[in-house]
């Protein structure tokens, strides 16, 4: 082997060690925590996370939705950002997720949503027993769900047949009982059994047993979170 060649093998060899060594010692990533996971679920994210995308990297769903805002706050430019997050918001076509997100990002500017939308149900968030820590189960108007089990795996859906209409049974009947939440307030602490509506004007949330008793309203919601979970089969991101 010639001189050159043996010098491009040594560089070539050197590049991968450098790749593994920082593989390797590099620290787990945000998104890999399960605290990361749990947010999402609750769609409790705002500017913070926004700001902390990487400019380098192509990010992953519901982030992805959130480049422009990023590059429109970074060029100080709120009044662009406020379009996009409006138009994002008001499209029936955006996943609920971002809905919600673009949401917390227009609050932290100072907007609220108008109050024919602000009590609507967006998402439901039940929060189970589990064995070290509680197991959440999320559904969203738009027909999809998560599910964060306690060892911290995250499953993502589109419930289909029985659990689909379980799904649009648990938003309908959560609906109802809204008006008996507590106002919005910030992410709760993991406990269970905990149920929280999700609404564009923020999280309302109640802790069976200790903010409400154990009546039948709130047990069948509980109840029917079971049975999604049960009635459907997912394979963990």
């Amino acid at each position: 082997m010639s001189k050159p060649m043996i010098a491009v093998a040594v560089v070539v060899v050197l590049a991968i060690i450098l790749v593994v060594f920082r593989l390797r010692n590099r620290g787990p990533r945000p998104e890999e925590s399960a605290e990361f996971r749990r947010q999402l679920l609750y769609a409790s994210f705002g500017r913070g996370m926004v700001d902390a995308m990487s400019s380098s990297e192509s990010p992953s769903p519901p982030w992805s939705a959130f480049v422009t805002v990023k590059d429109r706050l970074r060029m100080r430019d709120q009044v662009l950002a406020r379009e996009d997050l409006h138009r994002m918001v008001e499209s029936s076509d955006a996943a609920t997720l971002v809905r919600l997100i673009g949401w917390n990002l227009l609050r932290e500017m100072g907007e609220i949503p108008d109050a024919s939308v602000s009590q609507t149900v967006q998402g439901v968030v039940v929060e189970l027993p589990g064995q070290g820590a509680p197991e959440v189960l999320a559904i969203y108007t738009d027909g999809s769900a998560g599910r964060l089990n306690p060892s911290g795996n995250l499953t993502q859906w589109t419930p289909q047949g029985a659990a689909a209409a379980l799904l649009r049974q648990q938003i309908d009947d959560a609906q109802k009982l809204a008006s008996d939440f507590p106002p919005p307030g910030g992410l709760p602490p993991p406990s269970s059994p905990r149920i929280t509506l999700l609404t564009f004007a923020g999280m309302r949330s109640k802790e069976i047993g200790r903010d409400v008793p154990d009546d039948a309203a709130m047990t069948a919601i509980v109840d029917r979170a079971k049975a999604i979970q049960a009635a459907t089969s997912a394979t963990p991101r």
